[in-house]
């Protein structure tokens, strides 16, 4: 029996039938300690309850359990594959019967022929229907195979054809579940877990090379199994409950998540990568600046978003802007409210780099005399399943969207609502400053003009501009 890097296998089981018809005695190895393989961080013991000195005869059924105890720290999916002797024949199941638990493992019947030490052996799989968790004390699986024995009328002849023996091999084998749990079902994530560990990748089927050099036959390139590294942990959210804790906390950067409501009074500054969860809160913004601001010379990424529905971003008293963002910012799932602002109010988004309203996004402003966004330098804007609704939109010039010549503007799934469109001796008739770079599908304009004429906006010239329906 050979090692196959951290993985090792054995034969388990031997059913010994004399000749002439003399049924002998069943024989265990003594290689207890090699018959489980493991990829990860996954630790696992094969278990056996078997009747070893209990002679296979016709009428009689030898116990033989097996099952899988995770003696590891980490959670485990397992699969235990049994490998029966087929005879000069192939008639073994003319002659031997097994009992298996069908509840709590989903069997593969014979997926596979191998050849181990010049005998022929008939595959099967049992896969264990939950993960085996890590606890203490230690869990184990029930049994999946569960006894041996011999049709009732079987004859010297009928076992002849094993030649003086019958053996069953059975090989266990465990893979970490982490890494291994963002498929649609326990099924899918299962199987990507062991082909990625065992098979050579989540693509790769299995093989009969590879359970063939598991069991130690021969062995081809494409069993070895490939090692898993041990994922990294996700970070351990900081809650905050008040402004300087919030601040101290985007200072060190990580996963924030708002316990209170909170009241600012100066900006926050991003300094490092940040992800907020607003977590249904409230955050209100200070009386002028910027709310949220990214530090230029970092430019730092921040995603404000909330895991529970209600969160909202209220700005007030029209001196204040949403975001000041050098880094990559996206905001989802998240209603800011923009009331008090007029002519001479900052623009709610103002960016030097890559800005996102995503799913869930609401964006309230009760009179906008400048642009929504107002971008500077190569940048790139989505607006993907958001709302949009402005009170009134008086141009002064402006697009509602201004870009750089070096920008671009993906809009698509949004509903924008503009209950009143004043256009100014200004001119600026436009949703977006210019056309090129400009992406808009799947989007609702419900716009009426200062003459109360329903609107929309078009491609024309070079820019999407207000036209009505």
């Amino acid at each position: 029996m050979k090692k196959i890097l951290a993985m090792v296998a054995a034969l388990s089981v031997i059913v010994s039938l004399a000749a002439g018809g003399t049924i002998a005695y069943l024989t265990d190895t003594t290689e207890v300690a090699e018959n489980v393989m493991t990829v990860g961080n996954v630790s696992i013991d094969q278990k056996e309850d078997f009747e070893s000195t209990k002679q296979l005869l016709p009428m009689q059924t030898v116990k033989k359990k097996v099952t899988v105890e995770n003696t590891g720290a980490s959670d485990a999916y397992v699969r235990t594959f049994v490998a029966f002797e087929k005879g000069r024949d192939n008639t073994w199941k003319e002659v031997i019967n097994f009992a298996r638990n069908t509840s709590d493992w989903t069997w593969q019947d014979s997926i596979f022929d191998i050849t181990v030490d010049d005998v022929v052996y008939e595959v099967y799989v049992a896969n264990y229907n939950e993960v085996l968790p890590a606890t203490d004390p230690n869990t184990t699986t029930p049994a999946s195979l569960e006894s041996v024995s011999m049709i009732d009328t079987a004859t010297n002849d009928d076992v002849a054809v094993f030649d003086e023996e019958y053996t069953v091999l059975v090989l266990s084998q465990a893979v970490q579940t982490a890494g291994f749990d963002s498929k649609t079902t326990y099924a899918e994530n299962f199987a990507e877990a062991f082909a990625t560990a065992f098979q050579g990748g989540a693509d790769k089927p299995l093989t009969a090379a590879m359970i063939q050099g598991w069991f130690g036959g021969e062995t081809e390139p494409e069993a070895t199994p490939t090692p898993i590294p041990t994922p990294t942990p996700t970070p351990t959210p900081v809650t905050v409950s008040d402004p300087a804790e919030l601040k101290t906390a985007l200072t060190n950067g990580g996963n924030i998540v708002l316990n209170n409501d909170i009241e600012l009074t100066s900006t926050l500054m991003a300094k490092k990568d940040v992800v907020i969860d607003l977590n249904g809160k409230t955050i209100t913004a200070p009386s002028s600046g910027n709310m949220f601001q990214s530090q230029s010379n970092a430019e730092p990424s921040i995603t404000i978003t909330s895991s529970t529905a209600g969160a909202e971003i209220n700005v007030t008293g029209g001196d204040t802007s949403v975001l000041l963002g050098y880094g990559s910012t996206v905001i989802k799932n998240v209603t800011i409210n923009v009331t008090g602002c007029d002519n001479y109010s900052p623009n709610p988004f103002n960016v030097y780099g890559d800005l996102t309203l995503g799913e869930g996004t609401v964006v309230n402003v009760d009179y906008l005399g400048t642009a929504l966004i107002s971008n500077n330098g190569a940048i790139a804007i989505v607006i993907d399943g958001a709302k949009i609704n402005i009170g009134t939109f008086k141009t002064n010039g402006t697009a509602i969207i201004t870009l750089n010549n070096a920008s671009t503007l993906e809009m698509k799934n949004t509903e924008m609502t503009i209950d009143e469109f004043v256009l100014s001796s200004f001119g600026g008739d436009s949703l977006v400053s210019k056309i090129d770079g400009v992406t808009i599908e799947d989007c609702t304009f419900n716009v009426t003009d200062s003459n109360g004429a329903s609107c929309t906006f078009v491609a024309k010239n070079d820019k999407y501009r207000l036209v009505q329906n």
